[in-house]
């Protein structure tokens, strides 16, 4: 591999990281379904298992681990698409 492959690879993954990163993780569909139930945030918490820090993360709209969002769709019974949506963020 020559320099000019090297950073040509470095620019297509910069590129995808660009695209990542237009994009942010929201709740949204989660908080509808809860009001939805009439289920609070902290008792899907604690059906789920999960930790405070873990309702926290979600409530600043910060990434939580698949092993947690697979832990809300067993308690609550859902999809993923039922609990979490990408949306784009502004460039």
């Amino acid at each position: 591999m020559d320099e000019t492959d090297a950073e040509n690879g470095q620019e297509k993954l910069a590129e995808q990281w660009r695209r990542v990163a237009m994009r942010k993780v929201s709740y949204l569909p989660l908080w509808h379904l809860l009001l939805e139930r009439g289920m609070t945030k902290s008792q899907m918490r604690i059906e789920a298992g999960l930790t405070t820090n873990v309702l926290a993360n979600m409530n600043k709209g910060q990434h939580i681990s698949m092993d947690s969002l697979i832990r809300i769709c067993d308690a609550l019974d859902c999809n993923l698409n039922d609990v979490v949506e990408l949306v784009k963020t502004e460039e």
